[in-house]
């Protein structure tokens, strides 16, 4: 399921992240937030009339291919081991490069 998520109270909607939860695919106007949806299932425009039949055909094709052994879309990002697992290696790059 695609779904069309407008800003209403900033960027980082926590409606994107409900759907990403709950298995849906968001589209999102592309901003600052960028990064985060690297590797994850969100189909990011510039402008709202880029989401046609054939853009979300062809997004669907080409990005939604990436599935684990159960069949669920893989999203790490959503989970806290992805985060704390993140933070640790900053956390060790900076203390090996300036401690």
């Amino acid at each position: 399921m695609l779904l069309q998520n407008t800003r209403r109270n900033g960027i980082d909607c926590h409606r994107t992240w409900e759907a990403l939860a709950m298995g849906a695919v968001p589209i999102v106007q592309k901003s600052e937030l960028q990064p985060l949806y690297d590797d994850m299932p969100v189909m990011v425009v510039n402008d709202w009339t880029e989401v046609t039949k054939e853009s979300m055909q062809a997004f669907q094709k080409n990005k939604l291919n990436r599935f684990d052994k159960d069949g669920v879309p893989v999203r790490p990002k959503l989970w806290l081991r992805y985060w704390v697992n993140y933070i640790t290696k900053l956390k060790m790059k900076y203390m090996k490069d300036f401690c």
